[in-house]
Order: structure tokens, then C-alpha cells, then sequence
């Protein structure tokens, strides 16, 4: 009989916490948090010169489920996925130093959005606290060298100030040099860093919001990046903001607040939060969404999908779509960093709910609404019952037309200069009673001229590569006559980390991998958009329903398909564990699930710490295997996912039956989500397993 396993609670580990006060601040070491820094770097454009986007979030205080650095349990826990709307995303709370837990920095890097942490100060401790750091030019250098090391430790992009409280009349001179100076000091060490200056106190020190700009707060505006207006403007005011910021010729750094609760907001939120909207971007000013987790916290988690889709299909024509690939290697599963089970390679890994979002990966630019204003009988929605690699995958379905020509489904805006031969893989699986063909496309500019590129099977048992004449969804498409042909890599052809893929179960899953010379793909031209289609594989006289789940997609250089890090195998010698009696069950983190362990359970606290330098890893999945064989499949089970190097194990039960036979692998996973299955794990050079008990 297989020996009795409970996994370990996944919100058990390190936590992101705010600063609360300056006394906290002083005291505050980077040692001590490595777990806070976020591991996806910036690559978008920061500050587009267009009327832009900013959410600032305010999800019911912030630092819920979220602070959990390894994830949740909670699978229904709050989470974005609009990216490619906004420019700016805040992490906000009503702590003094609000620093973005880094499972939203993660998400918002890995869509081309800077992140902000917040700086408040408010009611009477507030006030208290500006004295404190306004009472001489070294107490605010201070405050602005914690505030950028701080920032630039965590790897966030900014911050909101936003002082909520009156200041005394000779200390405004040292406030708003304390503006500049933080606005400087981030610029110099983060050239895309930003901070926002909240409407509140004004030249004079009183907390009298103007809601717009004007000679009362312009002299916060002129020493940092923008400033964001309280919620209870005219359009009158806009008006008079917009004219202002021309004359300093920066109309684009005015952020119009609209408070999504709606409270004495323009239209009065909700859903007509875009009347809002509407009325800022008609006097060509940006906005700051406030509080848009209004659709979460107001209407529930049950149709949370559907309503923030609804929510921001409002927003759609006001909303400028930035692209979301710009770099390479680019690989997307389509997960939004939740699921109800866990997948890798198409097996259900884990059945444990579970939410973390430095798992979310890139979200498709273009949403369900590029069929809905054209009246198109084609779907595109997220589906949690299946996945190729973490909680979900993309399902894509449509009516084949009767005279046998395609549907297009647009996934991705792309600005990716092709400078090298390229690895292009995607990853289907059939929906049970639905047959069609399908292929990938890429949208190529080069000399002014647009042209797709199709990949896969356009005609029933062959696959192509061919250049042609595209729907008119992408532009108008200059004829080519040149077709090649080129068959799917096979066998030895294959990337070695891809063979290793295809020798695990893949459920049904379909991967297609194709090997793009650089002469064949217009070197020096640019990738604009990644599509998906699909043909019918037969004629037919009516219309019949198509449709895929689409499980992957990655674009690859080949130099991304060498030398792929092995697992890691960690040992747990000269660890101890503690006796597990059912009284001390209060010490765990859900007592609800007690009743499976069994009382002659022993209970393990560990860190594990492994190198994750050599190469770039975007985080690791951490297994539990308790035979001497990993390769064993039902022996071993996914203990959780981190972005970092670290992580942490708090009162595992383990049964006495395998407590001296057990071991922990940790496979990495590096961007474009290429990874080794466990079976090729090595020893590593340096490794720490460090008892905490």
C-alpha cells in the first residue's frame, strides 16, 4: 500500500508585508526579504507619448491572499489580466510604505506594465510621520535612499506619494524637494521609473483637494512624473488641467481619477465608469482607474471572469493596446496564475487549488470582443477543466465557413525584430466531436510591406509553411508568389529539451515544432501579431462548428534551446522532525484538513535554497519524492511553485513510514518555458537544506 501523504498547506512560507511605520523603515534589511524581489524584469515602453492608462489598486486593503510569496490555496483569489489596456499598475494599501508583493510585479513585467508601490501618510499618525521626515534635509534623503533601495531591490518601477494629511507651512519647501529628489534618485538608477504625486495637500501645507491642476498644486507636478486628481472633478477643470499642462507641454502626465465605487465620481462607477473615462479622454488627458477590484469585491467571485471581461469591454475604445511581445524568447501556456489542478505537459499534476501569479503568463491582447463588434460566430474563452502547463488553457471555437475558408482568431500584438533562424512551437488539443485543421500565424512587416506567415496543417495531412495574402483583420497584405513548403521537425531534428517533452504523457495534447532559417523568415523585418486559424479539413455545404484548445505557444532563438538546467535534487540529511499529535493541531495552517493525517505522522519545517544564477530561470516548480526512483510518477507530488531561489516548508506532515525516504527535486523552468521533466535530475555543485525546527 502506497504510505499515507498530505501536501503541504500552500500558504505556509515567506509573505510580503508592508512598512508601517519610519521606526519599521530604519530597521528594514534586504537580507531579510529576499523573498519580496521580483524576477521578470521591466521590458515595455514606459510612459507612451499618449493619453494613458493607470490602475491603482485598492482590492479591500490590500495584501491578501496575494502576500503569499509561494501562492495560495485559495483558487478564487483576486487576479488581473486586462494588461495590454493599462500603461501603469499602483499596488496600493493605507500602510505608510506599500511595497507590490512580487507575485504582481511579476505579471505586470511580464506584460510590458510598470509597477508602483504606494508612500501614505494620513489622519494624525500621518502627520506626525511628515514632521518626522520633513524636519531636515537629511531626514527626507533618508527617506528617499530607503525608498530607492527599496524599490530597486524588489525590482518595482516607481511609486504613488500620496500625502493625505495637513503640513505645516515651512516644512511644504522640504516636501516638495523630497518629490524631486525621489523623483531624481529613481530616474538615475531606473531610467522607465515613475512618481505620481496624488492630489491633496496643496503650496499652502492644507489638505484641500483641487481636482485638477493648477498654480495651488503645479509645483508637485513640475518636480516628478504626473500627477493623479481626485475623483469630484468638472469637465470644466479638465479643461482648465489640460491647458495648464500644455503650456508645460505635458498633457499626458495629468491622470484624471475615476473611482470605480463610484463615490461622487462623474457617472457614478460601476460599469458606467466609463462615462468617466469617456469624458477625460475627450479633453485628451490620461486616467487613474481607482479601485477596480469593484467588480470582484461588489459582484462576487462566482462570475468574477465574466464580469471583469464585461467590465473592461466598456473600456475597450478608450483604452489604447500596447503590445504585449517585445522581446524574445516568448512563450505563453495562457495560465492566469490560478487553477483548480495543477498541469505540466498535460497531466494533472496536482489537484489541490491553487493561486499565484508570478505563474500567469502572457494574456492574449486581443480578447473575446474582437468577435462580439464584428458579429462573428467565433469564441475565445479560458478553460480550468484542461491545461498544458499550469492552470488553464485558451478554448477557441467558431463556425467554419461553407466555402471552405478560414477563421482567424488574433491573439497577440508583437513588436519582435527578427534577427536570427527561429524555433516556433504550438501546442493543441482537440474539443471531442469537433475536427478541423489548424495553424499558426505570424504578421511580418518589413519595407512597409505586411505578410503572414501561416505554420501547420492548411491542408489535411501536410504541413506548410506558407507566405500569402492574410484577412484584412491585420491590414492589407502584399501578394507574394513564393510558397515553400517545410515539414514539422520530427525525431532527432527535435530540440533535446522537446524530445524530453514528448516522452511524458501528454494527454492528448498535440505539440508542433517548426525551424525557421533566418533567410526564410524576411531578416529584419517585424513580427506584428500572433494569430491562430483554422480550415475545414473537408468540403461541406453548410457551415460546421470547429474548435481547439490551444494549449502553448513559444517562439524561440536557438540559442534559447541550449544547455536546458537539469532539476535540482536536494538530499534532506540531518534533518529533524517533530512528532505529530492530533491536540497540536491548532499549529497548522487548516486544521480542516487534519483528518487525513494519520497520528504516527512526523511534521517537517524546512527551507530549501538552491543556485538559480547560471541561467534565466523564471521560477521553479518544488517536488516532494519519497522512493529511491523519480522517474516513478505516482511517487512523487508538486509541493508548490516559486519565483525565487528560496522555498519554504512549515509543518509537512510526513508519514513515520517514509520519513527516512524521502527527497525534494526542483525543477526549473527558464523564460519561454522550456524545462527538463524530473527524470534528468542531477546532483547539484551547492545545495542547502536548512532545518528550521
Amino acid at each position: 500500500m502506497m504510505p499515507q501523504f498530505v501536501p503541504v498547506q500552500p500558504e505556509c512560507g515567506p509573505v510580503c508585508l508592508p512598512i508601517k511605520t519610519l521606526e519599521d523603515l530604519s530597521v528594514w534589511q534586504k537580507e531579510d526579504h529576499q523573498h519580496y524581489v521580483s524576477t521578470v524584469p521591466f521590458t515595455g515602453q514606459p510612459r507612451p507619448d499618449r493619453p494613458r492608462t493607470l490602475i491603482c489598486h485598492d482590492m479591500a486593503g490590500g495584501y491578501l491572499q496575494d502576500r503569499f510569496v509561494q501562492g495560495s490555496d485559495d483558487c478564487n483569489s483576486y487576479r488581473f489580466f486586462h494588461w495590454q489596456s493599462i500603461d501603469t499598475f499602483v499596488y496600493f494599501s493605507h500602510y505608510f510604505i506599500t511595497i507590490p508583493p512580487p507575485g504582481w510585479t511579476n505579471a505586470a513585467h511580464r506584460h510590458g506594465v510598470p509597477m508602483l508601490g504606494t508612500l501614505i501618510t494620513e489622519w494624525d499618525d500621518g502627520a506626525s510621520r511628515c514632521r518626522s521626515f520633513l524636519s531636515s534635509e537629511k531626514a527626507y534623503m533618508d527617506l528617499v535612499k530607503r525608498m530607492v533601495e527599496i524599490a530597486t531591490f524588489c525590482n518595482f518601477d516607481g511609486w504613488l506619494v500620496n500625502i493625505e494629511n495637513e503640513i505645516k507651512k515651512d516644512e511644504v519647501g522640504h516636501l516638495i524637494e523630497f518629490v524631486r529628489q525621489l523623483t531624481k534618485a529613481m530616474h538615475d538608477v531606473n531610467p522607465h521609473s515613475q512618481v505620481i504625486w496624488y492630489d491633496s495637500v496643496i503650496t499652502s501645507g492644507k489638505l484641500n483637494w483641487q481636482d485638477e491642476l493648477n498654480e495651488n498644486n503645479s509645483a508637485f507636478f513640475d518636480v516628478c512624473d504626473g500627477i493623479f486628481l481626485n475623483y469630484t472633478w468638472t469637465e470644466e477643470k479638465l479643461r482648465n488641467s489640460f491647458a495648464r499642462a500644455v503650456a508645460k507641454q505635458r498633457p499626458h502626465d495629468v491622470y484624471v481619477g475615476v473611482d470605480v465605487f463610484g463615490r461622487n465620481c462623474f457617472g457614478g462607477g460601476g460599469f458606467n465608469t466609463k462615462e468617466a473615462v469617456t469624458v477625460a479622454r475627450r479633453q485628451g488627458l490620461s486616467v487613474a482607474i481607482f479601485a477596480q477590484g469593484w467588480v470582484y469585491e461588489k459582484l462576487g467571485k462566482e462570475e468574477f471572469t465574466e464580469n471583469e471581461n464585461k467590465f473592461w469591454s466598456f473600456l475597450h475604445e478608450h483604452c489604447a493596446v500596447h503590445p504585449v511581445v517585445r522581446d524574445l524568447p516568448f512563450a505563453t501556456s495562457f495560465c492566469q496564475g490560478f487553477g483548480n489542478s495543477f498541469f505540466q505537459w498535460g497531466e494533472k499534476m496536482s489537484t489541490t487549488p491553487w493561486h499565484n501569479l508570478s505563474l500567469q503568463r502572457p494574456q492574449p491582447t486581443f480578447t473575446n470582443d474582437q468577435f462580439t463588434q464584428e458579429r462573428k460566430q467565433q469564441h475565445m474563452s479560458l478553460c480550468t477543466d484542461a491545461a498544458y502547463i499550469g492552470g488553464s488553457c485558451l478554448k477557441l471555437t467558431g463556425m467554419l465557413p461553407a466555402d471552405g475558408s478560414d477563421i482567424i482568431f488574433r491573439l497577440f500584438a508583437a513588436e519582435v525584430s527578427i534577427e536570427s533562424s527561429l524555433v516556433i512551437t504550438y501546442t493543441v488539443k482537440a474539443i471531442p466531436g469537433m475536427s478541423t485543421n489548424v495553424f499558426l500565424r505570424l504578421t511580418v512587416l518589413k519595407d512597409g510591406k505586411t505578410k503572414h506567415v501561416n505554420f501547420g496543417n492548411k491542408k489535411e495531412e501536410s504541413v506548410n509553411i506558407s507566405l500569402g495574402e492574410g484577412d484584412q483583420s491585420a491590414g492589407n497584405a502584399s501578394e507574394v508568389s513564393d510558397m515553400v513548403n517545410k515539414e514539422s521537425l520530427q525525431g532527432e531534428e527535435l530540440p533535446n529539451w522537446h524530445r524530453m517533452a514528448q516522452s511524458q504523457n501528454q494527454c492528448g495534447w498535440e505539440t508542433r515544432v517548426f525551424r525557421l532559417e533566418e533567410s526564410e523568415l524576411f531578416s529584419g523585418g517585424v513580427i506584428t501579431e500572433i494569430s491562430l486559424g483554422m480550415c475545414a479539413k473537408q468540403s461541406s455545404a453548410l457551415p460546421t462548428e470547429a474548435g481547439i484548445f490551444l494549449g502553448q505557444i513559444q517562439i524561440l532563438q536557438q540559442k534559447d534551446c541550449d544547455e536546458i538546467e537539469s532539476p535540482t535534487l536536494l538530499h534532506t540529511k540531518n534533518i529533524s522532525l517533530q512528532p505529530f499529535h492530533s491536540n497540536r493541531s491548532q499549529n497548522l495552517s487548516e486544521p480542516k484538513k487534519l483528518k487525513s493525517i494519520p497520528d504516527d505522522s512526523q511534521l517537517l519545517t524546512v527551507k530549501l535554497d538552491w543556485d538559480n544564477q547560471k541561467l534565466n530561470i523564471e521560477y521553479s516548480f518544488v517536488w516532494l519524492v519519497y522512493t529511491e526512483y523519480p522517474t516513478l510518477r505516482k511517487n512523487y507530488f508538486l509541493l508548490g511553485q516559486t519565483p525565487g531561489h528560496t522555498f519554504m516548508i512549515d509543518q509537512l506532515p510526513i508519514s513515520n513510514e517514509i520519513c527516512d525516504k524521502f527527497y525534494f527535486i526542483v525543477q526549473h523552468m527558464r523564460k519561454g518555458e522550456i524545462f527538463q521533466p524530473l527524470a534528468s535530475a542531477k546532483e547539484p555543485e551547492k545545495h542547502e537544506v536548512t532545518s528550521l525546527t
